[in-house]
């Protein structure tokens, strides 16, 4: 095995002459010159010899080597002042012995301060690409020797360019360098890591690997807010990237979200941004949320904007309204595709949630069950299916149905959870949560999250300031810095733009053409009567129709000739009319009444 070189772990960027540095490390630290030949440590003798021929100096532990050299230095010095001067020799050599600790502890306290600043880098960047790189090149590893492989200056970061060493001259195909560069680059945190030069002709081929910048520290929220303002419904801002504005397409790329990311990185935070947006071009949203206080923002937000559920109970009714939802647009003409209001249904905690609903559900059908079973005893009408419900919760299949047929429904999902769970929709290795989330956000994120929700080779987390989230649509990965919008500032967002005229479920507009997502409105013409008051034309005398007579006239619509609903409204909710039509007829009747 060749001997180690004399480099420093830190780069090439040291002036101290070699012959200086390989002195100091002969007295100070009791290293052999021209490297360590042997495993003897400061307490235990040597075991292993690797050097060609056998040092009785070097088997000897490491703090006996540091005597005996010192000790060859002091006793002939002490000698030579006690011949001279010898009221001055206990003097000359405290101050030897001094000035010699000194230089010990200065050197030490360096060494500790370096260390100190490296081991959390080194243990998360460092050793993990020395480690592939020697296993690649097919060599044994030791942890010092790869070490100084990666030449990572004082101020390196993730991402920065870097210089890798490589420990032989082992010819290595176009590919199997390309790989190598891929996934060393990767480990320290440089997404698709490209090789900038090679150098073959020195001791040890060395190749630089070109870094990719991070999203910068602080977001420009002038600059933010007015890509955000210019974002179509279909291509909301994410956040902010390397090069600008990150957006994200529910057209192109895919139409559900899957967040991961532990507590405090900043889930909700992403959310905040990215449903204020699409509120603010008239998307309903519901909010299934356990913890009830996850978007507190969202709790001020009119009902015909937002639904927020906590209790088990109002979610499974909620998810199951959905599905009824879902199967009302899925038997609409083919005239009313591309007419409904877009959706978007948000569940918080999804592994927590999928158990919650499954307790939940498991104890309700044992109810319909014996209620069932109790009216067949007592020759009462009963339903046959109530007998034996399904044991899937309905409430989960409606999840399910929304997420497979989503897209042509304009129903989007976003699943969020600290750290989501392979099998959450089927399958124990993640394949059925990147087939069916296409768009997959990660916060500080290690190997085996990366496995399961990302593509190709693995980058890993470059660290730094909460808001750091990794972007994997398909093959490709992005890292973005997500704002911190406030929650007034995105309560004003959401509410601004058009009032919509419909409830979060149940709207749907009268045949239409149908009409690309980014070229269509939003919003529906629909409105309830209480809701439409306000909008009517008034008379010439400044006053117009109130609540009670557009009431009396939908009950007398056979002699006042009332529009007809569009959409009959269920327990609870009240019928919709198209607003254009009440207009119309309202016009009509104050130009009778005047």
């Amino acid at each position: 095995m060749p001997n180690a070189p004399l480099l420093s772990v830190h780069g090439e960027h040291t002036k101290i002459p070699i012959w200086l540095r390989a002195a100091g490390r002969y007295f100070l630290t009791g290293t052999a010159l021209r490297g360590p030949g042997d495993n003897a440590t400061m307490f235990h003798h040597a075991t292993v010899d690797y050097r060609a021929r056998p040092y009785l100096t070097l088997s000897r532990r490491k703090w006996e080597r540091l005597a005996r050299r010192n000790a060859a230095i002091t006793v002939p010095a002490v000698g030579a002042l006690a011949s001279v001067t010898p009221w001055v020799d206990l003097w000359m050599v405290a101050a030897y012995e001094g000035g010699l600790a000194g230089a010990v502890a200065t050197y030490g306290a360096v060494k500790i301060r370096q260390a100190l600043h490296g081991r959390s880098r080194n243990r998360a960047y460092i050793d993990p690409a020395a480690f592939v790189l020697y296993t690649m090149t097919e060599q044994r590893y030791d942890k010092t020797r790869a070490r100084a492989s990666i030449l990572a200056g004082r101020d390196w970061k993730p991402g920065d360019d870097v210089k890798i060493i490589l420990p032989n001259h082992k010819p290595l195909t176009a590919a199997k360098e390309k790989q190598l560069i891929k996934q060393v680059g990767g480990k320290l945190g440089i997404v698709g890591a490209k090789a900038a030069s090679w150098e073959r002709t020195g001791a040890l081929p060395v190749v630089e690997i070109t870094g990719v910048p991070l999203p910068p520290d602080e977001i420009d929220m002038v600059a933010l807010m007015a890509a955000i303002k210019a974002a179509t419904l279909t291509r909301p801002v994410i956040g902010m990237g390397p090069e600008g504005p990150v957006h994200i397409d529910y057209e192109q790329d895919a139409p559900h979200v899957a967040l991961s990311g532990a507590p405090g990185t900043g889930k909700t935070t992403l959310l905040r941004a990215l449903l204020a947006q699409r509120m603010s071009h008239g998307v309903g949203v519901i909010f299934l949320d356990l913890k009830r206080w996850s978007h507190r923002w969202a709790h001020k937000l009119p009902d015909d904007r937002a639904q927020y559920w906590y209790r088990v109970q109002d979610i499974h009714n909620s998810l199951v309204a959905l599905g009824e939802e879902l199967q009302r647009r899925i038997e609409c003409d083919e005239s009313e595709l591309g007419s409904f209001r877009e959706l978007d249904v948000v569940v918080e905690e999804i592994n927590s949630l999928k158990s919650a609903l499954t307790a939940y559900w498991k104890g309700e059908r044992k109810r319909i069950m014996n209620e069932a079973k109790a009216a067949k005893k007592a020759d009462m009408d009963y339903d046959d299916a109530d007998l034996d419900p399904p044991s899937l919760s309905p409430a989960m299949a409606a999840l399910q149905y929304a997420v497979f047929m989503g897209r042509e429904m304009q129903i989007h999902v976003y699943v969020a959870a600290q750290r989501l769970e392979a099998n959450v929709f089927g399958s124990n290795t993640g394949g059925a949560v990147r087939q069916s989330f296409q768009i997959r956000l990660m916060a500080g994120w290690d190997f085996a999250l990366w496995k399961m929700l990302a593509s190709g080779e693995y980058v890993a987390w470059p660290g730094g300031k909460r808001g750091l989230w990794g972007l994997s649509i398909g093959q490709d990965f992005t890292i973005v810095r997500v704002p911190d919008m406030s929650m007034d500032d995105a309560l004003a967002l959401a509410t601004s733009g058009q009032d919509p005229l419909s409830s979060v479920l149940g709207a749907q507009v009268k045949s239409t053409p149908v009409q690309k997502s980014e070229d269509r409105p939003a919003l529906v013409t629909l409105t309830s009567l209480g809701n439409a008051v306000d909008k009517l034309p008034v008379g010439q005398d400044g006053t117009g129709l109130t609540l009670k007579a557009l009431q009396m006239a939908r009950d007398r619509r056979d002699s006042t000739g009332f529009p007809v609903p569009v959409t009959y409204g269920r327990k609870g909710q009240a019928d919709l009319y198209d607003l254009s039509e009440l207009i119309y007829w309202t016009e009509g009747r104050l130009k009778i009444t005047s």
